[in-house]
């Protein structure tokens, strides 16, 4: 992965976060039960290694003795992850990804799909609409996913559709959300924000 340009970072066993101290940070105690110091940690530390990843030696430091969960670093080298929840939403999309490149990384996750793509730009970290329905997550800057071979505490697990690794394919290109018709933001508040303040923000996830 790694010469692919592809950051793993070691994950909590049975988890979905960093597992901190197999990193060297001393998060944990800081954060205890603190939901908001927990989601600040959590996007602090994905924003920094998308700008500054280890080297060879320090990630291989990170999993000398790891036996947990892994995850994917968003937002470096334009990496980001549509993280589709609904299954019915995941075939329109793989559909219209298929006209142009019918090989690109898919896994099944314990809700749904991750799509590995590559989309230039600062894309940050948002929710993901079709239509105006809300699907899923937008992976990207300041962002990272549990990936396969993980496994959640209930059991439920992360896994590679045949042949669609990111060891067997590349993550393709694409130009922006809106070219798979999808938004970081449903339609009525992208309105909303652009009549009121002449912008928007994504919403986050």
């Amino acid at each position: 992965m790694f010469d692919r340009g592809i950051l793993c970072i070691p994950v909590k066993e049975g988890s979905k976060y960093p597992d901190y101290k197999a990193m060297g940070l001393a998060f944990d105690k800081l954060i205890g039960e603190q939901k908001a110091i927990s989601r600040l940690a959590f996007d602090s530390l994905a924003f920094w290694l998308s700008q500054q990843p280890p080297d060879r030696e320090e990630l291989t430091k990170w999993f000398r003795s790891h036996t947990g969960n892994v995850g994917i670093v968003t937002g470096l080298n334009d990496l980001v992850v549509l993280d589709i929840d609904n299954p019915s939403y995941y075939d329109l999309i793989y559909s219209s990804l298929s006209k142009t490149n019918t090989a690109f990384p898919v896994e099944r996750t314990p809700h749904g799909f991750h799509i590995y793509l590559r989309c230039g730009g600062e894309r940050v970290c948002s929710s993901l609409y079709y239509h105006g329905i809300r699907i899923g997550h937008f992976s990207a800057l300041g962002g990272f996913v549990t990936c396969s071979p993980s496994i959640l505490a209930d059991g439920s697990r992360y896994c590679w559709l045949p042949g669609r690794s990111l060891l067997d394919c590349q993550p393709i290109e694409i130009p922006n959300l809106g070219a798979l018709n999808l938004r970081p933001i449903h339609p009525f508040r992208q309105l909303y924000n652009l009549a009121k303040f002449g912008s928007f923000s994504p919403e986050k996830r």
